[in-house]
């Protein structure tokens, strides 16, 4: 159902029959019969009685004479025609100020305003006033001033030539008496297919991998130009299909996405677009309840999810891995087992014609040179007690078998102490709790998250110092979406040995979209573009090659970096030789000696011995 607003505020006494016929005529034809009037006057009106009559006709109508807060309970549907009275552009301010906060209000309708005062300056600021707050389809009406039974019917064309020159009105028709000198459309459709160098203002955050750090400055202004990124490529898309020129505003401080009250007034990226400074706004944003109040929204085009990242923990020393090769239990089954057999040995020994084996430390020696598959000086003479070593040898075969293939496997792959891996684990170990200033926003009506977390967070303004404190500092846990720790994850290594954990299981989730300025009469367009996008599967295409960009970036960097000396040559081997030299030369030494000593105890003694 379609309801018709007639506000009518004070002006003359002496109403103009012709254009009181005019706006009849127009009401008419651009409302159904049977739609809603909903008539808002002051003690006087524009308007005689037979008008108010003739336009509620066979209409339910809703009188009031002022805006309250009750006004608008029983309209929640959007309206599709206005039709205002204003004298001055003061006036027309104060009429939309007080309509645009009711739930029927619909910037997209048709506008139908009456005005009495048509110098140039004052027609300037009601356009300013209407494209300020995204109306654009609209007419203008104003009695003639040579002959006011002759009502000019004004509009403005906002995308005509890309130039915010509110004074260029076009006259479109004539009225008198309610009847129209050409019959034009008062209402065509004023944004045209493409936009030829017309400019879309974006407002951006660099948050990787939906907005890359700009390449450089505009000379002398706040704009930057900026070629990468998942949500740089949407907008570039989207700009080429209009034909628009984007121009990209990042503020000086980083992460600045800001903050919006629930009464309207907001910072950084949120105050840009409150005040209308940019038409858009990116860099990873989710739908909030104040946002959407007081900003527009694009359908969702990604997904995006956050979780915790802590401090990785500390690898395992080499010799550690000797041990934890197996587990304890076998380790002690196999100390066990090595008593047991030595004990065993010792004890049948004592009373047999055995030598080495009477003592128990000769048992022990031999008992373990046998489990690490060392030749022993004798064995048991009898044939019961050899049984009984062939049962260990058994045992030791298949313990060294075991251990072995457990030993290659720990060695190939790095062990670590224990993980932190739980919220409750990251509270025990007293780390601070690490947010970006645009988690918060979706975080505070969280159940999932405790009160006594969100107050015990603190505010993440640089990415690379709260990266830091978890990395090397080791003392904070850092909230974080799951796309930007994927473009970074391999950003934090040290030795081949990732330096941040990052839990598996994502807090929330929830869309990535657009923000436009309220009333941005582009809105349609940008969401049809979109949506092709999406279902074309550019938008997840885009993702995946921004990432492999930066991993192959990195690579490159890297090898760039690599001087000749980092290549293995006889250079860098020549400390390994110098050891190998110095082996020689002691062992030669040692040789020397010993040949020395056996030919003057030769001499000496007289004896026969054979090197």
């Amino acid at each position: 159902m379609l309801l018709l607003i007639l506000l009518l505020t004070e002006t003359s006494p002496h109403p103009n029959p012709s254009l009181s016929k005019c706006l009849h005529s127009i009401t008419t034809k651009f409302s159904t019969q049977f739609s809603t009037l909903w008539l808002s006057h002051n003690q006087t009106d524009l308007f005689d009685s037979n008008f108010v009559k003739s336009v509620s006709q066979n209409r339910p109508i809703a009188i009031s004479s002022d805006f309250n807060p009750n006004l608008d309970q029983n309209f929640r549907q959007k309206i599709a025609n206005y039709l205002i009275e204003a004298p001055d552009h003061l006036q027309l301010e104060s009429t939309i100020q007080n309509l645009k906060y009711l739930h029927s209000w619909n910037s997209k309708a048709r506008f139908i305003i009456g005005v009495d005062n048509e110098t140039e300056t004052n027609l300037a600021k009601m356009v300013e006033i209407l494209w300020y707050e995204g109306i654009y389809n609209f007419i203008l009406v104003i009695p003639s001033c040579h002959n006011p039974l002759v009502v000019n019917l004004y509009s403005w064309y906002p995308y005509k030539k890309c130039q915010n020159g509110y004074d260029k009105l076009q006259l479109i028709d004539t009225c008198q008496f309610g009847f129209m000198t050409r019959g034009t459309n008062l209402f065509p459709a004023k944004i045209p297919k493409t936009l030829r160098f017309c400019k879309l203002g974006v407002g951006a955050v660099v948050w990787p991998p939906y907005v890359m750090s700009p390449k450089k400055r505009v000379a002398n202004t706040d704009r930057y130009v900026i070629t990468d990124g998942l949500e740089v490529r949407l907008i570039q898309t989207i700009s080429n299909q209009l034909k628009m020129n984007v121009s990209y505003t990042i503020s000086e401080k980083p992460l600045n996405w800001g903050h919006l009250s629930v009464n309207g007034t907001g910072t950084g990226l949120m105050a840009l677009l409150r005040q209308k400074k940019i038409d858009v706004g990116i860099a990873s944003l989710t739908p909030t309840f104040e946002r959407l109040k007081f900003f527009e929204t694009s359908q969702s085009y990604y997904f995006e999810s956050f979780r915790w990242c802590v401090p990785h923990a500390h690898a395992q020393p080499t010799w550690r891995k000797i041990l934890d090769a197996v587990s304890a239990d076998l380790w002690g089954a196999f100390l066990v087992s090595f008593a047991a057999f030595s004990w065993l040995l010792w004890n049948l020994s004592r009373g047999r014609a055995e030598t080495t084996y009477r003592s128990f430390a000769n048992c022990l020696v031999n008992f373990y040179a046998m489990a690490l598959g060392i030749s022993v000086p004798s064995y048991p003479k009898s044939h019961f007690l050899r049984c009984i070593t062939c049962f260990w040898l058994i045992f030791c075969f298949n313990f060294a078998i075991l251990y072995n293939t457990r030993l290659v496997s720990v060695l190939t792959r790095p062990t670590y102490d224990a993980q932190i891996k739980t919220m409750d684990q990251v509270v025990e170990n007293r780390l601070g709790l690490l947010f970006p200033s645009s988690f918060f926003s979706h975080f505070d009506k969280n159940l999932s998250m405790s009160d006594d977390i969100l107050n015990k967070s603190l505010e993440c303004s640089d990415m690379r110092d709260c990266f830091k404190r978890v990395a090397y500092d080791r003392d904070s846990a850092l909230c974080l979406s799951s796309t930007y720790i994927y473009y970074v994850k391999k950003s934090y290594i040290s030795d081949n040995k990732p330096l941040i954990y990052c839990f598996p299981n994502n807090i929330a989730t929830y869309p990535v979209v657009l923000l436009m300025k309220k009333g941005f009469p582009l809105k349609s367009r940008l969401n049809g573009i979109i949506s092709r996008l999406v279902e074309g599967g550019f938008v997840d295409f885009w993702a995946r090659q921004v990432y492999s960009h930066k991993w192959k970036s990195e690579e490159m960097s890297k090898l760039n970096a690599t001087s000749d000396s980092s290549y293995v040559n006889m250079e860098r081997l020549k400390s390994a030789f110098v050891c190998f030299l110095v082996g020689l030369t002691i062992s030669f030494v040692v040789l020397i000696c010993e040949l020395v000593y056996y030919v003057v105890n030769f001499v000496k003694n007289k004896h026969i011995f054979i090197v």
